[in-house]
């Protein structure tokens, strides 16, 4: 061996060198390490709050938004209201309790609805005298003095008053109440009238209620045929059970919300979720502050929010502090290695053990791989738990970890070990297939080694598996959109009723004097004719009608106990005079049924339409239409792919099933198919299937359909099993 200069030292002095140089180099290399490190922790950090202030805004729109939809209810109802009033000749109480009732029972944050006329002062009296003649012998015209008892209105121009409310009881007070009486309901009632728009009010105390709850107002102007202000259509809502209402899919314990009446020093809180304690300690994104605004009749009230701590919780991971520990632990060994590179390179292997250990108790998947090499160098043992497979499958190949990537998100990875060879870090999701055929989602975070000269070529980075979350949100996802097109059905099903109800009125009229006509006119009059025709076209309304009421589920029904093969078997003739040479029909009737409880005809009809429909789609592709009867014990997982299947229980469900080899619907068809009046041909008013549907939802039962385009269309109608049959 050459001797070294510094050799001439006495062995203790070449030591006390190599010692000192030993050390400064150790302390230099764990000082840019832990600096690097908390570089990282601190970048990694900042990324992740501006991922928790996006999610907080999104949060807190998410909330706007909800509150908007769910004011927007109050003005649809009075807008419902309005329009019942002038569709109506002369509207009467009981056609208002009626018409509102649904609307108070599907709405609990309605306190009242109201129809309060314009009365002249001239015609107070003859006003006051009609309502009371209607059963309401105290009836007057009224206002709350100072002290707020209920007083003779005092003498003005004209009176906004409450003839109709909705459920006396509390609301009895109210009745013949001026609303001109009190400023804030002037100025809202003088707005209305202005703007010919809904006008909403400030924040006020309800009376009707003991507790007087927070609220507002909504008035509806509401005029006649010749643009005549005629009345106001007053809707009362509670402030709390609306704002609950709007969040009950929000969770409650992550984002601190108040909602004011108007910006400015003299804002009114109206509405505040309780005080939570916040930690001392907590980040820069806690002190985060949205505001938005939330539009009603005219005004502007302002939702105001901030996050808890509960909010962080959901967002913040393991990220920051694996890559600080996977930082410090770096420089750890690397000071450890140099410091010990002389002595033995045994201390460098006990060195790595140290560090293998730790990565392999994380619990996600520690990985690091040599680019240029197309090399995987190191794997955590959670790789078998989590891909399936052993980690030596892929340390002999490469191409092994691509293979275990969905082919669809293949170029998803390409794409990251792309990014990673530019000196990017990548953060992405990508799906796997186990070796036993199964699929996971995987979340991968990774970034790319530097030495003292640059770029490494090497990566590190972590891999979790998010499938669990990710089918809860899907779940999730999917659960809402179900109670969006429950809502959708149910909401269009009381349009429908109440439209129903009123041609019904109408038509019984026509019928009726149009059959008197024809007794009384001689058989050789003239106008039998015509009269012949007008109770024709009677008739065929009288039939739209009910298929109306079908789909609203209040149309009149008989229901007892039946056997649904029998009905089918009872039809046969029927159906092969309608289905024609359009198709061939095969049955498949099951017997001794289980009965259910319902309305025969009821069933015939969806029969028939079923039928109808099917052979309609069927014509141009020919085939046969099947009809099969049975039964089938059905579980939660598979009423859950069924329409309307909230309310179903598991259990014993009796089954009609009609299907066909038509030309199948595509997913926007499948979309509307339940909406009335929707129809893909020429002819037919597209109530058929809504009829179904109506006539499904009033016996208890739900619809699974399977349709695919050019094979055909297949629909189960389950129904309950009736559990306590006649003997």
């Amino acid at each position: 061996m050459r001797a070294n200069p510094e050799s001439s030292l006495n062995p203790g002095t070449f030591r006390s060198v190599s010692t000192r140089k030993t050390l400064w180099v150790c302390l230099a290399l764990s000082v840019v390490g832990i600096a690097l490190s908390l570089s990282v922790f601190k970048l990694l950090r900042l990324r992740e709050n501006r991922v928790l202030n996006s999610a907080f805004r999104d949060r807190t729109h998410e909330r706007a938004k909800a509150l908007q939809r769910e004011f927007d209810v109050g003005s649809i109802i009075l807008e419902s209201l309005a329009a019942f009033r002038k569709s109506s000749s002369g509207l009467t109480r009981e056609e208002f309790d009626s018409f509102t009732r649904i609307m108070r029972k599907r709405h609990p944050s309605v306190q009242a609805l109201s129809y309060n006329p314009l009365v002249k002062h001239a015609d107070r009296a003859a006003f006051e005298t009609s309502v009371q003649g209607e059963g309401f012998p105290e009836y007057r015209i009224t206002e709350y003095s100072s002290g707020g008892v209920s007083t003779p209105a005092a003498d003005r121009p004209e009176y906004v008053v409450a003839k109709y409310i909705t459920t006396y009881g509390p609301n009895e007070r109210v009745l013949g109440f001026d609303l001109n009486s009190e400023s804030i309901y002037q100025e809202a009632l003088n707005r209305a009238r202005e703007r010919k728009l809904i006008a909403a009010t400030g924040p006020v105390r309800l009376v009707q209620e003991p507790g007087h709850h927070m609220g507002f107002l909504l008035f509806n102007p509401v005029y006649d045929h010749e643009d005549k202000l005629d009345s106001f259509m007053v809707g009362e809502f509670r402030l709390g059970d609306l704002v609950n209402a709007a969040l009950r899919n929000f969770k409650a314990l992550d984002i601190e919300m108040e909602l004011l009446d108007e910006l400015g020093e003299n804002a009114i809180t109206l509405y505040r979720t309780p005080a939570l304690y916040v930690p001392p300690d907590v980040d820069d994104f806690m002190q985060l502050q949205e505001k938005d605004v939330i539009q009603l009749g005219g005004r502007n009230w302002i939702l105001r929010t901030r996050p808890l701590a509960g909010f962080a919780y959901d967002y913040r991971t393991w990220a920051p502090w694996s890559a600080l520990l996977i930082g410090l632990s770096i420089t750890g060994l690397l000071a450890a290695y140099v410091g010990h590179l002389n002595v033995f390179n045994l201390r460098v292997v006990e060195s790595e053990e140290k560090f293998r250990q730790l990565a392999e108790h994380i619990n996600e998947v520690f990985w690091t791989i040599d680019l240029p090499a197309r090399r995987i160098i190191y794997v955590s043992p959670m790789f078998k738990q989590v891909y399936g497979r052993e980690p030596d499958e892929i340390y002999e190949d490469f191409d092994v970890l691509l293979a275990c990537v969905h082919p669809e998100d293949q170029e998803i990875l390409q794409q990251n070990l792309e990014q990673m060879s530019g000196g990017k870090q990548m953060n992405s999701q990508y799906r796997i297939i186990r070796p036993d055929g199964s699929t996971r989602w995987i979340r991968d975070r990774g970034f790319p080694l530097t030495g003292p000269k640059g770029p490494t070529g090497r990566v590190v980075g972590i891999a979790t598996d998010i499938t669990t979350r990710r089918k809860l949100e899907e779940e999730r996802d999917q659960l809402q959109a179900k109670i969006q097109q429950a809502q959708k059905m149910e909401g269009l099903g009381v349009l429908a009723g109440g439209m129903a109800h009123d041609y019904n009125n109408l038509l019984t009229a026509i019928l009726g004097h149009t059959e008197l006509a024809l007794v009384e006119l001689p058989d050789d009059s003239s106008l039998r004719t015509d009269l012949v025709q007008i109770e024709k076209a009677g008739q065929r309304a009288a039939d739209l009608t009910r298929q109306m009421l079908a789909y609203s589920g209040r149309g009149p029904s008989l229901k007892c106990h039946v056997l649904l093969t029998d009905i089918v078997e009872s039809m046969k003739s029927l159906i092969a005079s309608t289905v024609s040479n359009k198709a061939g029909v095969h049955y498949e009737l099951l017997d001794d049924l289980p009965t259910i409880r319902g309305d025969a005809n009821q069933i015939r009809q969806v029969v028939l339409n079923l039928t109808i429909n099917a052979a309609e789609a069927a014509e141009a592709l020919g085939g046969e239409i099947c009809i099969r009867t049975g039964c089938i014990d059905a579980d939660r997982a598979y009423l859950s792919g069924s329409y309307f299947d909230h309310e179903l229980l598991p259990g014993n469900y009796v089954f009609l099933e009609v299907s066909d080899q038509g030309s199948g619907m595509d997913a926007t068809t499948l979309e509307r198919i339940f909406d009335p009046f929707f129809s893909t041909r020429f002819i037919g008013r597209g109530l058929g299937l809504p009829a179904v549907i109506g006539i499904v939802r009033g016996h208890g039962g739900a619809i699974l359909i399977d349709t695919e385009i050019g094979k055909g269309s297949h629909f189960r109608l389950l129904f309950p099993v009736d559990v306590a049959p006649d003997e």
